[in-house]
């Protein structure tokens, strides 16, 4: 009978607390060495290798997702009934806008939104193709709740089934690694594992934080003293690693095939931590923030923008915002000026501390220092208006000379109208889209010590939030989607995507938003969040899928040709 993988992990660290007293920098080397070791021997006691490593990016407040990865007509004969808000980008005509569109491209067979079709800025500021993401790409589409509520749906999204782990927790379950998990910013993590482990929450102190009880500072580390301790850890560390490997003892063969990514690691791990952070906040931030400000983009904003040249009710020019300035801290309604060029929207948007957070992920994966990272953003930050007059409206009068709201809501729930609504998720997006691909750049140019492949094809990233948008036929609001739910994973693993599994609504009275629909022969009604939660975890080459006997993952893959196959039928429109 083979053994179980989690069952051997749970029995801890093979070195446990007694060697690694001699220093803080010895200690963090000799743990880097024991979680080798203990894959190694579980890998040869079991046969199978580790689980991949998880990135999940929580988009807090549950925006629409149209223009991204919410695609509701992916074959030409799909009867879909239109909505404004489902558009993805804008008609012009004369130089200037004329209205709202549904603009995708063929990319490997599928209809595919507009947005990676353009392109979009990398780490070093220089621009590349949005489409080099859609090969690696899977959209799992139409699974929802029964229950409104961010919180509720925030935790059935990463908690599906109750006393069963969330993802994250199942992958802490499933190997041994410094931390079980990492979660920093507005990510609403429900962190659960059934071995009693815990995930590390890591405030703006970032890497610094994390590692503050192992890093020494640069003054430290340039010393000669400094660098002589570093060399010391390193050099007692991979000593022990060797004489296992030399051993006749469980998972020294596998080990010994290992040894130069194990001193790679090793060196990565109690490097210096100043070296690597500023270097790297700013290559996301270049990435992220300088695609989301990307202006004379052909579809979004090669031309003016006016509520004046396009046709529909000024409620869809509105935006819902917060506001602190002269003398108001409050949340309302604006509806846009008729002259004013919307692209200037975008072109002071920010993402708070998303750049830190990317960061701090690329750290924690490339070092192997947890089984998973949840990094978060929320809300459109800095988005400039102008309004027009209005007698004795105050607020509304901050900006009939222009100005910024403080942010706005990717809780959709006021009126942010259609068009928007296109301009801010697509420039947001876009900049999502941008630090996934700079993620990649980076995981592609370090290998796994356990399996010597890219650590780009040894990790997955998911993109998710509590729920997505039930957006109105008006084109003039958008409530909590709750049964219009999508999720999106890139991995190196994957291959000849992009790939689409779940069904749609034609029409559940907003017509076709991704709204949900049952599957033909797949458990009864819409399929829930623990369908796509079991689904995932067929990417992550876990042991086994605790999610199965409720509901049954809807995909097989194939590790070798890193193929999906449906197990469900070709996604549709019903």
């Amino acid at each position: 009978m083979r053994s179980n993988r989690r069952e051997f992990l749970k029995q801890g660290m093979i070195l446990g607390g007694t060697v690694l007293s001699a220093s803080i920098v010895e200690s963090l080397a000799m743990k880097i060495g024991a979680g080798f070791i203990q894959q190694a021997r579980a890998e040869a006691l079991t046969g199978e290798s580790d689980p991949r490593f998880l990135l999940n990016i929580w988009i807090n407040g549950g925006p629409m997702r149209y223009s991204f990865d919410q695609w509701v007509k992916i074959y030409d004969g799909d009867n879909i009934v239109t909505n404004p808000y489902v558009s993805t980008a804008f008609n012009f005509s004369g130089g200037k806008v004329a209205g709202l569109a549904y603009k995708t491209f063929k990319y490997n067979g599928l209809n595919v939104p507009h947005i990676f079709s353009l392109p979009i800025k990398n780490g070093q500021g220089g621009n590349r193709n949005a489409s080099d993401a859609l090969n690696n790409m899977m959209v799992m589409r139409g699974f929802g709740s029964a229950f409104d509520g961010h919180d509720t749906n925030a935790l059935l999204v990463q908690v599906p089934v109750s006393g069963l782990p969330s993802l994250n927790g199942l992958l802490a379950d499933s190997s041994e690694r410094l931390f079980a998990g990492v979660m920093t910013g507005n990510n609403n993590v429900g962190f659960t594992s059934s071995h009693n482990k815990a995930g590390t929450q890591v405030g703006s102190g970032y890497v610094r934080e994390l590692m503050a009880g192992f890093a020494q500072s640069s003054a430290i580390a340039t010393t000669t003293a400094g660098k002589e301790a570093y060399k010391n850890a390193y050099e007692n560390a991979m000593s022990y690693l060797k004489a296992y490997a030399r051993s006749n003892r469980l998972g020294a063969e596998t080990l010994n095939k290992n040894l130069e990514n194990a001193s790679v690691k090793m060196k990565q791990g109690i490097s210096d931590i100043d070296g690597f952070w500023d270097a790297a906040v700013n290559r996301y931030k270049n990435a992220v923030e300088g695609t989301a400000r990307m202006s004379g983009i052909q579809g979004i904003s090669e031309a003016p923008v006016t509520p004046s040249s396009m046709a529909g009710p000024a409620g869809q020019f509105g935006i819902f915002g917060f506001v602190n300035s002269g003398g108001f801290n409050l949340q309302r309604n604006f509806t846009l000026a008729p002259d004013f060029d919307m692209r200037e929207m975008t072109s002071a948007l920010t993402y708070n501390d998303f750049y830190q957070q990317l960061a701090l992920a690329e750290y924690c994966l490339t070092k192997e220092l947890t089984a998973s990272v949840s990094v978060g953003t929320s809300n459109f930050n800095n988005v400039r208006i102008r309004t027009s007059y209005i007698a004795g409206d105050d607020v509304n009068n901050l900006f009939v000379n222009g100005g910024n709201l403080a942010f706005s809501h990717t809780d959709m729930d006021g009126n942010t109208g259609a068009y928007t609504a296109l301009l801010l998720t697509h420039n947001f997006y876009s900049g999502i889209l941008a630090g996934i691909l700079e993620m990649r750049d980076r995981l592609q140019t370090v290998r796994r010590a356990s399996t010597g492949a890219n650590m780009w094809s040894e990790s997955v990233i998911q993109v998710s939030a509590e729920f997505a948008r039930n957006a109105a036929m008006s084109g003039q609001s958008s409530g909590h989607g709750y049964p219009c739910m999508v999720t999106s994973a890139f991995s190196g693993a994957i291959k000849n995507g992009p790939y689409v599994i779940g069904n749609l609504r034609q029409n559940a009275g907003n017509g076709t938003n991704g709204y949900g629909a049952a599957i033909s022969g797949y458990l009864s009604g819409v399929p829930s969040t623990a369908s796509a939660t079991s689904t995932l975890s067929r990417l992550m080459r876990v042991e086994s899928n605790p999610w199965e006997n409720t509901a049954p993952a809807m995909i097989s893959f194939n590790e070798s040709t890193g193929v999906i196959t449906s197990l469900v039928g070709m996604p549709k429109v019903v």
